[in-house]
């Protein structure tokens, strides 16, 4: 079962919103919101490391989460 699926499964069978903490690159969190869009009122919020506002960890001002799949960042 793909990781998408295996998340969608238990947010939407919640008894109320919850919060995804995405501790890597977004990209399946980006996933799972584009092709499943029933999983988005289920969603309080999402919480990610985005990167300080000073210095980044892969370039001068780009954290590795983010760097790795800006497609995804976006989305979210």
């Amino acid at each position: 079962m793909h990781g998408v699926e295996l998340t969608r499964r238990p947010i939407v069978g919640a008894a109320e919103p919850v919060t995804l903490i995405a501790l890597g690159p977004l990209t399946n969190v980006a996933l799972i919101l584009r092709s499943h869009p029933e999983v988005t009122p289920h969603v309080r919020r999402i919480g990610f490391k985005g990167g300080p506002t000073d210095r980044g960890n892969t370039t001068p001002y780009g954290e590795f989460n983010i760097v790795t799949d800006p497609e995804a960042a976006d989305i979210l």
